[in-house]
């Protein structure tokens, strides 16, 4: 995109482009709660590049495990809020047991 210029911090991670509607979600419902709750930038290109940048590589590091849930279940029902709970116990601090 323009302006973004030269990547120097942040994590940069693949994913099919054609998960990459179900990680934004009907008009931006799932990007806008991930960037919300763990106030985080993303930047998400249409060709699968997802650009992550936290205040720690730690938080960084438990997006992307977030935005692979995604791409792992996109196909389901109530991702959405299967979603909104994982990142709400992430970013609490909680443990959390993966469920597939």
């Amino acid at each position: 995109d323009r302006g973004l210029g030269k990547i120097t911090r942040g994590r940069v991670i693949r994913i099919s482009p054609s998960k990459i509607p179900r990680l934004i979600g009907k008009e931006g419902s799932m990007i806008n709660m991930l960037k919300k709750e763990s106030l985080c930038s993303l930047n998400v290109g249409q060709n699968g590049i997802v650009l992550v940048t936290c205040e720690t590589p730690e938080k960084e590091e438990l997006v992307v495990d977030v935005i692979r849930m995604i791409e792992r279940e996109a196909h389901t029902q109530g991702l959405t809020d299967r979603v909104m709970e994982l990142v709400k116990s992430k970013f609490k601090g909680e443990s959390f047991a993966e469920s597939t």
